[in-house]
């Protein structure tokens, strides 16, 4: 994951996660995604694929990509933040027979949308999305910036 603050109020971010599974995991780990600040579900919802119902994919390895682009409507540093986003996100499972896991752009499940996000303090924050997939429109609500 990066960031790229352009200017006062313009932030371009962006992550990508590759990750695999070796040995015989429970199906209930097929939910998570390990990051380096806490695990998420995946792949779907609001802190991974904003354009997909909550884990819409699972499976043992996963191909993702998040694309953001923040601007600050209203910044006063330390106390509040009002924030609008557009986001395109990307990604995949490999589960079952033949699907090992390789960078490719096949199967991939794409989409985009915008977002509102309100910050007070220095780590309050709420949030809520529109997103447009291969579900139809799917809105999401997080309290956290999804990376």
């Amino acid at each position: 994951a990066g960031y790229l603050p352009v200017g006062e109020q313009l932030v371009l971010s962006a992550r990508a996660v590759g990750q695999t599974m070796g040995g015989t995991p429970r199906v209930g780990s097929f939910r998570l995604i390990e990051a380096s600040d806490r695990p998420y579900a995946g792949i779907g919802g609001p802190l991974s694929h904003r354009a997909l119902m909550d884990d819409r994919f699972l499976g043992r390895d996963k191909l993702q990509l998040n694309v953001d682009a923040r601007y600050h409507v209203v910044n006063l540093p330390r106390a509040a933040r009002a924030s609008v986003m557009a986001f395109f996100d990307a990604g995949r499972v490999f589960e079952g027979l033949g699907q090992e896991f390789r960078l490719t752009t096949e199967d991939l499940r794409v989409g985009g949308g915008i977002g509102l996000f309100i910050q007070l303090g220095r780590a309050g924050i709420i949030g809520t999305t529109a997103g447009a997939g291969p579900d139809g429109v799917i809105f999401g609500f997080a309290t956290r910036w999804a990376y």
